[in-house]
């Protein structure tokens, strides 16, 4: 296991695709925790997750050139109205579970977030997933319900706890989601060096 000190987070790009895929094979060969029945090609995996990137943050933690993990978000629902609500996603090779990097990852996440106007953040969660659970948990998020045999992978149907966190004030009209590439360079890098406080729940910041 490796530890959470020799990990940093900087931003993902296109040269992290490949690493990024190789992180995210295991979980749909072997696991229900992503519904996708198929590895994609790293051409169509890298215009999902350039396409995501336009607007939202893609975080890449890596230890001596390795990437450990990643997290992301997306938005969550088309119509106009849902535009200040977005989807977290997190994957972990499996050497870098249990040491904490899943939750550095989600902070970081989320604060770039609640900078860029985000008012909801939501996680779709195969359940059982004990540590998934425990890690949104932790971090503020409030089980919605279960979706009831949501999907069927692996031999078996299985169900979907739905998780949602608010991040942000719904006082008055909020403004346009700044995109990601729109914030203030420094700002972001302070925010992945954990040097700039959470602006979403000073408890876990």
């Amino acid at each position: 296991m490796a530890e959470q000190s020799e990990v940093t987070l900087r931003l993902g790009g296109t040269g992290d695709f490949a690493a990024i895929l190789e992180v995210y094979a295991p979980y749909v060969n072997e696991t229900a925790i992503t519904f996708e029945t198929s590895v994609p090609s790293l051409d169509d995996f890298s215009a999902r997750l350039a396409g995501f990137a336009d607007t939202y943050p893609l975080i890449v933690a890596v230890r001596d050139e390795t990437v450990a993990g990643y997290a992301y978000a997306h938005r969550i629902g088309e119509r106009a109205a849902y535009a200040w609500n977005a989807e977290l996603s997190v994957y972990l090779d499996s050497a870098f579970r249990g040491a904490g990097l899943g939750r550095t990852l989600c902070t970081a996440l989320l604060s770039l977030l609640a900078t860029q106007g985000v008012r909801n953040v939501f996680s779709l969660i195969t359940v059982p997933n004990d540590a998934s659970i425990g890690l949104h948990e932790a971090l503020g998020f409030s089980l919605m319900g279960i979706q009831r045999q949501a999907g069927f992978k692996c031999g078996a149907w299985h169900d979907v706890a739905w998780y949602q966190k608010q991040i942000g004030s719904f006082a008055g009209a909020p403004q346009p989601v700044i995109p990601l590439p729109a914030l203030d360079a420094s700002l972001v890098e302070g925010i992945l060096r954990g040097e700039v406080p959470s602006r979403f729940d000073k408890a876990i910041g």
